[in-house]
C-alpha cells in the first residue's frame, strides 16, 4: 500500500521535470527526432521532453482510472503546464535561487520518511518503475526551486491583519469543528488581464457551456484536464481532501452546502471563471473539546496559517498570468 501511494505522488512530482534539462540550441541545430515545439525568452522546449513528460502523465492518468482526452489536447496543456514551469526557473536563475545539496537530501529524506522507507528503499523502488534515481533527484530540485522563487515574489505582498484573523475565527470556516473534510473538483476558465466586455461575455460563455456539458454527465476529471488553466488541470481538477477553512476563499461559504456529485459554476473572479464539483466527503472523526476550542494564540496562530495560505493560492493565479504575458513564447506545437 505504501509503495502504491508513493509512486502516485513520484509519479505527480516527476510533471515537475520540464525545463531544467531543456537545451537551447537554435532549431535548426536540433536533431530531427528532438523537434523543438515551443521556445520560452528563447530557451527551447523539445518534443523529445513533451513525450516523456506525456508518457509520465499517461501512467498516472491510468492508474487512477481517469479518462484520458485527445492526445494532442493532452499535449496542449502539458506544454502550458512546462511553459510555465519554464518561466519561473527563469526568473529563479536571474535572482540567484539554488538549491543546494543538503537541502535537497534532507527534502529526499522526508519524502521517504512519510511513506516509512528509508531513502535506499525509496531508491529501489524508483529503479523497479523504471525511474532514474537522477531524474527524481532533479524533479525533487526543480519542485523547491518554483516553490522558493514563489515565496520570494509573493510572500512580501500577503498581509494578514488581527481584524481579519477575528473575522475568520468568527465566519462558519473557522467555527467548523465538525471533522468533516471536503474533496473538490475545480476548473478554471481563465479571463486575460483587463478583458473587454467582449472577452468577458466570450469566456463565461465557454464556462456556462461547460458547466452544463458537465451536468449532461461529462466526466468532470477528463474536461479539466482537456480545458481547465487551474493548477491542479492534469490531475483532473482534483484539489484533494480539505477542511472547511482550508477551502479557497471563493468556494468556502459554498463548500458545505453541496451534495456530493452536484456540479456548481460558473463563479467570477479576477482570475476567470470557476467551476466546483463535490467529489467527495467524509469524518475524520470528532475533535476534542481541547482541540475543538484551542487556546486563543494557538487558535490565532492556525487563523494566520490559513489564512496566509488562502492568500497565497489566491494572488499565485495573478501572478503566473503576468509572468507569461511578460515573456516572448513561441508555439511549434502543431497537431489534429
Amino acid at each position: 500500500m505504501l509503495k502504491t501511494r508513493l509512486y502516485s505522488v513520484l509519479l505527480l512530482g516527476l510533471l515537475g521535470l520540464t525545463a531544467s534539462a531543456a537545451t537551447t540550441a537554435a532549431p535548426q541545430s536540433l536533431p530531427v527526432l528532438d523537434r523543438m515545439v515551443a521556445s520560452v525568452n528563447d530557451e527551447a522546449i523539445t518534443e523529445s521532453e513533451l513525450k516523456r513528460q506525456t508518457e509520465l502523465l499517461l501512467v498516472r492518468l491510468r492508474q487512477t482510472e481517469t479518462p484520458l482526452p485527445a492526445l494532442p489536447v493532452l499535449h496542449k496543456q502539458l506544454l502550458e503546464k512546462m511553459i510555465m514551469e519554464k518561466l519561473q526557473l527563469q526568473l529563479a536563475a536571474a535572482e540567484g535561487i539554488e538549491v543546494d545539496e543538503k537541502t535537497l537530501n534532507q527534502a529526499i529524506q522526508e519524502i521517504a520518511s512519510r511513506d516509512g522507507l528509508s531513502v535506499s528503499q525509496m531508491q529501489e523502488f524508483l529503479v523497479e518503475q523504471g525511474i532514474p534515481v537522477e531524474q527524481f533527484r532533479q524533479t525533487i530540485k526543480t519542485e523547491l526551486t518554483l516553490s522558493k522563487i514563489q515565496q520570494k515574489e509573493l510572500g512580501h505582498r500577503i498581509n494578514i491583519s488581527k481584524t481579519e484573523v477575528e473575522h475568520f475565527l468568527k465566519s462558519p470556516a473557522g467555527q467548523d469543528h465538525s471533522g468533516v473534510e471536503y474533496r473538490l473538483g475545480h476548473i478554471l476558465i481563465p479571463l486575460p488581464e483587463s478583458p473587454s466586455a467582449e472577452q468577458l461575455q466570450a469566456v463565461e460563455r465557454q464556462a456556462t457551456a461547460i458547466v452544463k456539458e458537465l451536468k449532461a454527465g461529462a466526466d468532470f476529471a477528463k474536461v479539466a484536464i482537456a480545458k481547465s488553466a487551474g493548477q491542479q488541470a492534469l490531475s483532473g481538477g482534483d484539489l484533494g481532501w480539505r477542511q472547511a477553512d482550508e477551502v479557497p476563499t471563493i468556494f468556502a461559504k459554498l463548500t458545505p452546502t453541496l451534495r456530493v456529485g452536484e456540479v456548481y459554476g460558473p463563479i467570477r473572479d479576477a482570475s476567470g471563471f470557476h467551476i466546483i464539483k463535490l467529489l467527495s466527503k467524509r469524518s475524520i472523526g470528532e475533535p476534542s473539546e481541547s482541540n475543538a476550542k484551542g487556546d486563543g494564540d494557538s487558535l490565532r496562530h492556525k487563523a494566520m496559517e490559513k489564512l496566509y495560505q488562502r492568500k497565497f493560492e489566491e494572488i499565485l493565479v495573478a501572478w503566473l498570468r503576468r509572468l507569461r504575458s511578460d515573456a516572448e513564447i513561441k508555439i511549434y506545437l502543431n497537431e489534429t
